[in-house]
């Protein structure tokens, strides 16, 4: 619970702090998740124990894992291993017989800094309240305040009978010049307008990632830079699957509405390119390394990203889904390193299961069903 209302204290407060609702928060959300994640894991000095301080835990796993570990050591006095939680597997000894764990044994101790962490939460939720200026257009800088009055400002439209004349449509070749015309312009379009909504800040930390990832150790870049690196444009992809799902869904009003066939190819490109820019820095090591099958499954995961954003925006309208289903595969198959679901290739294990091939297949999948779902929506 103390967990629960810390989330809904961030929540509040990046809803409501200037500069906190874009890109920028979501970034620095980030950053605070993953740093209070290793705060609620990471060891104490000389504990001798992966548990972490239970002042510095945040998520509460602390006292639960103390609690079960104790009664796994006590019922199982022989067992000299460490117990691993969450997504780690070790073939290591296992305990075949079931361990009965009555629960946790509470204490002022122990619940003292699960009542401080919750007291915290509501001050800082109680301070972001204080600093709302609840949309008042006096309190905000110049330029947003100006587009608040406009925003409020109703206009009466009347309606007016237009009798369209009926044109004759052509089918125009899928491979022709007029085709590629078109889809040269709207791609300059579409990366000028991606370039302007993007913080110039977002662009110096996937320069500083590709120079970093291209000087950097090569165990290590291959094992956490690249990862770093693919997260990055986490809101970029987002934001690209939103475009097309808005696209579609309101189709009866765009004016671009003609393009559809063009819109998905030309954003689906896009963010191709975005990350393959992101992850140039290890593509190029992998090519003076001559590890080939590496950047085979570069290739491949650069492919699979956006193809994922596509599929989940289109199908929940909703960027939320995309965002939480990509750190979870993030997590699990790059951080915690289990092979199956690396589908970056940073690890030998999971190129010498041929996974670049299955996530190949599960790419060629995700565009399928992509298609269909944009399909689904322009029948509606």
């Amino acid at each position: 619970f103390p967990c629960l209302v810390a989330v809904a204290a961030l929540s509040v407060a990046f809803d409501t702090v200037r500069g906190l609702t874009g890109y920028f928060g979501g970034a620095v959300f980030l950053t605070i998740w993953a740093s209070v994640l290793l705060l609620s894991i990471y060891p104490s000095k000389n504990s001798g124990s992966f548990i972490a301080n239970p002042d510095k835990d945040v998520l509460g796993m602390s006292t639960t894992l103390t609690s079960i570990v104790t009664e796994i050591k006590e019922q199982h006095r022989d067992y000299r291993e460490q117990v691993y939680f969450g997504l780690t597997v070790k073939n290591r000894n296992i305990i075949e017989e079931p361990v009965r764990w009555e629960g946790i044994e509470w204490t002022m101790n122990g619940m003292f800094p699960r009542i401080l962490w919750m007291g915290g939460s509501f001050i800082f939720m109680i301070a972001s309240g204080l600093i709302f200026f609840r949309f008042d257009p006096a309190r905000e800088p110049r330029k947003k305040a100006d587009a608040l009055v406009r925003a409020q400002t109703s206009y009466r439209v009347q309606e007016i009978n237009i009798i369209f004349p009926v044109v004759q449509k052509y089918i125009t070749p899928m491979f022709s010049l007029q085709r590629w015309y078109r889809f040269k312009t709207m791609f300059i379009v579409e990366m000028k307008k991606m370039v302007k909504d993007t913080a110039w800040w977002w662009f110096l930390g996937m320069a500083i990632l590709i120079v970093v990832c291209a000087v950097s150790p090569f165990d290590i870049m291959r094992e956490w830079l690249l990862p770093t690196a693919w997260i990055w444009p986490l809101f970029v992809w987002s934001k690209l699957g939103m475009r097309v799902s808005g696209h579609f869904r309101n189709r009866r009003s765009n004016p671009d509405a003609q393009y559809d066939s063009l819109f998905m190819q030309v954003l689906w490109v896009m963010g191709v390119l975005v990350t393959m820019a992101a992850g140039s820095g290890a593509a190029a090591r992998f090519i003076l390394a001559g590890d080939w099958p590496t950047l085979f499954a570069w290739i491949i995961c650069a492919g699979f990203i956006p193809s994922l954003s596509f599929v989940l925006s289109i199908w929940t309208a909703s960027s939320y889904v995309f965002e939480g289903t990509y750190v979870l595969l993030w997590l699990v198959g790059s951080v915690s390193k289990q092979p199956l679901l690396d589908f970056m290739g940073t690890l030998q294990d999971s190129i010498a299961v041929q996974n670049p091939f299955l996530y190949f297949i599960w790419t060629i999948a995700l565009i399928t069903f992509a298609a269909v779902g944009k399909q689904r929506l322009l029948e509606k």
